[in-house]
């Protein structure tokens, strides 16, 4: 970002908002690398602007103003109101789980989620959409592939992500998206999920339908049905552009 104070002024919004405890702006200078005049003249214009909450000794927390920004984004983005109830129809229909997601700073963005994917969901979460790393998702993986090649993900993916154990994992998934133009997976005594990407305006989203009785699971159909729903998708979001 050429705009080094507003790329400093985001990191600083995000490890604020991504955090579930307030944060000292000790351990944020220490861990963004910004000196503490600047982060402290950042802080008080965010915290006047309504954006951070200072909170006890030299700590911040997300205010009211963040909050209402995130609530105003998933009322008025075409995404949020257009997926979730494709998704829910085709999957209850189904008799499957579903989710919908995009990729933001390397982690997973769920804008819906039927079910948990083997992952708890924070208490405090609602059931609104939440976000995880990608390496261990094949969801992301779906995205990913579909939007790189190899060697560009090696290039962009961040250095620690090399030697984090499932990083081969995840590049094998995202090899087969671009072989099958999918991600199928049916695990003994396990889960089983299909993800397929899904584009707009030229970016990849991934949707997902999956379930935890692999035993008796029609994995071919799951994958027509989720392609089907993949289609649908498209279809929907192409025509909200073109309105």
């Amino acid at each position: 970002m050429k705009n080094k104070l507003l790329d400093k002024t985001l990191q600083i919004l995000e490890v604020i908002a991504s955090s579930p405890e307030p944060r000292s702006l000790k351990s944020i200078a220490a861990e963004l690398g910004v000196s503490p005049g600047t982060l402290s003249r950042i802080v008080a214009d965010l915290c006047e602007y309504g954006l951070v909450e200072k909170f006890g000794y030299h700590q911040v927390r997300p205010s009211l103003g963040m909050i209402r920004l995130g609530q105003d984004a998933m009322t008025n983005f075409s995404l949020p109101r257009i997926v979730p109830p494709l998704i829910r129809s085709h999957a209850q229909a189904v008799e499957a789980n579903g989710s919908f997601a995009g990729v933001h700073n390397w982690k997973l963005v769920y804008l819906y989620n039927s079910g948990t994917r083997g992952e708890k969901r924070p208490e405090h979460s609602l059931g609104l959409p939440f976000w995880e790393p990608i390496l261990h998702s094949r969801l992301a993986a779906a995205i990913l592939g579909a939007q790189h090649t190899e060697s560009e993900l090696e290039h962009l993916l961040p250095k620690e992500f090399a030697a984090d154990r499932n990083a081969a994992f995840f590049m094998e998934n995202c090899r087969q998206v671009r072989q099958n133009g999918y991600i199928a997976y049916r695990g003994l005594g396990r889960g089983w999920s299909v993800n397929f990407p899904v584009w707009c305006n030229e970016r990849a989203y991934g949707v997902s339908l999956f379930g935890q009785d692999a035993e008796h699971c029609n994995l071919e159909r799951m994958i027509f049905e989720t392609s089907l729903l993949a289609s649908r998708l498209t279809s929907a979001l192409d025509e909200r552009i073109e309105r």
